[in-house]
């Protein structure tokens, strides 16, 4: 840690238009996001050496320490360089967020949910599945079954369609649904993929289908300071655009690499359930139809979340077909039942 703060105090002094051009030097396709971002070369106009900017020394301070990464510091300062230069900035929203919390008087974290209504947010509730998981704690280490939480596709896409129509808009049609027409003009008939995919049933496809992938990737994190990590999927459209990976792919699971039971070392399989529950979860999003049963078909209670909503379009006249799976070969060939999705 010391050394950490030595590095942010070796570079503190460098004035805020210096800083960002020294990052972009030193870390690959930074100019390209400046530009994209509208943060252009003239930009970086000489400033008085006399006022040291606190925005980049706190910025610089939590990457040395570990809270930010270098992306979120690209944007954090980006933004700061757009307001700079917009004629017709105003402080009155920004002021708003540094009052929040009232300098450590009152709690910052209660503050922002109740000003930004984050307790009102409409994303949906996990699925809780119970599934076998090794405890390597334990003595002797042994396998227990606990539940873990994921994310449904078709709970996602619901609720962006219902309450984000916009986010929907661009995350899932590209913008619109003509972009989704579009798609279907430009795909080779004679695909692989399409030749017998019972998306081809319905005669509205080219119309009202979205196609979706699925990436999976280990995502490295730390516990205790030890490096550890994480099996990872999210869904995304082919069609997605917007200004970051968080606008175009969405978590479904995370799972720590250390806990998960494979066949071949502990009898049992961790990922063969979720997988399961996954592809029972992409085949309602084929029919664009809540199940009204659930992946163990049985109904679900009549009173709750998902059975409240069984028989109901899940976004409209839209339905989603699975067209893509990206990951590397690690990932696609640690568990054989990540074949089962496809």
């Amino acid at each position: 840690m010391d050394a950490a703060i030595a590095q942010w105090q070796a570079t503190s002094e460098h004035r805020l238009d210096g800083a960002i051009e020294s990052w972009a030097a030193d870390h690959g396709g930074s100019r390209q996001s400046l530009e994209i971002a509208g943060v252009a070369d003239d930009y970086q106009q000489p400033v008085s050496r006399a006022y040291k900017s606190d925005l980049y020394d706190e910025l610089t301070l939590d990457w040395a320490m570990g809270l930010l990464s270098s992306p979120q510091v690209y944007r954090f300062a980006q933004a700061g360089l757009r307001d700079m230069h917009n004629t017709d900035f105003r402080l009155d929203e920004l002021e708003q967020v540094a009052r929040i919390g009232d300098g450590g008087l009152h709690n910052c974290v209660r503050n922002f949910r109740k000003i930004y209504e984050l307790d009102a947010s409409h994303m949906p509730d996990p699925l809780d599945i119970c599934v076998p998981l090794w405890d390597a704690k334990n003595t002797p280490p042994k396998v227990v079954y606990e539940n873990v939480s994921i994310l449904l596709a078709s709970d996602l896409i619901h609720s962006f369609y219902n309450f984000y129509p916009a986010a929907f808009n661009d995350s899932f049609l590209g913008g619109g649904p003509e972009h989704v027409a579009e798609y279907w003009r430009q795909v080779n008939p004679n695909d692989p993929r399409l030749i017998s995919h019972p998306l081809r049933k319905n005669p509205l496809f080219a119309q009202f289908c979205v196609p979706l992938g699925i990436h999976g990737d280990g995502v490295p994190w730390k516990k205790s300071g030890v490096g550890q990590s994480l099996n990872m999927s999210t869904v995304f459209s082919l069609l997605a655009r917007g200004l970051s990976t968080w606008d175009m792919i969405f978590l479904l699971w995370a799972i720590c690499n250390d806990i998960i039971c494979t066949l071949l070392q502990h009898g049992v399989d961790t990922m063969g359930p979720i997988y399961g529950v996954g592809q029972w979860d992409f085949w309602q999003l084929l029919t664009g139809v809540f199940d009204p049963l659930d992946p163990w078909g049985e109904p679900w209670p009549p009173d709750s979340y998902r059975g409240r909503r069984a028989n109901t379009r899940i976004a409209g006249d839209w339905f989603f077909a699975l067209l893509q799976l990206r990951s590397d070969l690690d990932w696609m060939f640690k568990d054989q039942c990540v074949i089962s999705i496809l």
